[in-house]
C-alpha cells in the first residue's frame, strides 16, 4: 500500500537545514520550467512521489537556505522539489533560485 506524505512529514523532512518562509502567509505561485520529480524530502534518497510536468503552476511555501530544495505544493500533495526548475514571479519579475 502507498503512503502519502502529509503537510508534518514534509515539515520534519525539511526541518534538516534552515528554511525559508515557511508559513502559509509566505506561499507563493511558482511555475515549473522543466518536469520536476517532487520527493518525499529534500534529497534524491527519497523517493519520487509525483512529477511535476513543465508548465505548471505550484505552490513554494518555502525553500531550504540556499535556494536548493523547496518545499512545493501540487494537485493535493506536497513533498520537496530541486529548486532549479521552479520559477517564482516576485514584483513581475521571473526569477529561478
Amino acid at each position: 500500500m502507498k503512503r502519502y506524505l502529509t503537510t508534518a512529514d514534509v515539515a520534519v523532512a525539511l526541518n534538516a537545514g534552515a528554511v525559508v518562509a515557511t508559513s502559509a502567509d509566505a506561499a507563493v505561485v511558482s511555475l515549473a520550467t522543466a518536469n520536476v520529480n517532487i520527493r518525499a524530502g529534500p534529497s534524491t534518497q527519497y523517493p519520487v512521489i509525483i512529477v511535476l510536468p513543465q508548465g505548471a503552476n505550484v505552490v513554494t511555501y518555502g525553500c531550504l537556505a540556499g535556494y536548493t530544495w523547496c518545499d512545493v505544493g501540487f494537485a493535493g500533495r506536497r513533498g520537496a522539489g530541486s529548486s532549479r526548475p521552479i520559477s517564482v514571479s516576485s514584483m513581475g519579475a521571473e526569477r529561478g533560485f
